[in-house]
């Protein structure tokens, strides 16, 4: 079974890997990941903080901060892009649907 992971401010320890506990500049303990059930140091949890957390992030290749603003205008823009050819795509299947309806009845009419 799979630890269960938390992020937290509320921690027991320090980090596991950089063995501090980082501080922000006004003196706030910044959150940790938490392993809870990970046993360290005689019944203590598995502690990660953000900093280390982060480092490994960027070691997996993590994207910038700017990446991942324009991907997410862009997908806002096909977003709308999208919705915009839905509405489009609906009417003019509402326009075939009539101009197929008149034409049967023509044909209707004709064969009469």
């Amino acid at each position: 079974m799979a630890a269960e992971i938390v992020l937290s401010h509320k921690h027991g320890g320090d980090c596991i890997l950089c063995m501090c506990r980082p501080i922000s500049e006004d003196g706030k303990v910044f959150p940790m990941f938490t392993a809870v059930g990970v046993d360290v140091n005689w019944g203590e949890n598995a502690n990660i903080c953000v900093v280390c957390a982060g480092v490994m992030a960027d070691l997996l290749g993590r994207p910038r901060r700017v990446e991942v603003e324009e991907l997410r205008e862009k997908y806002d823009r096909l977003r709308k892009q999208h919705e915009s050819l839905q509405e489009e795509f609906t009417d003019l299947d509402e326009k075939v649907q009539k101009i197929k309806a008149g034409s049967k009845a023509a044909k209707e009419v004709r064969a009469a």
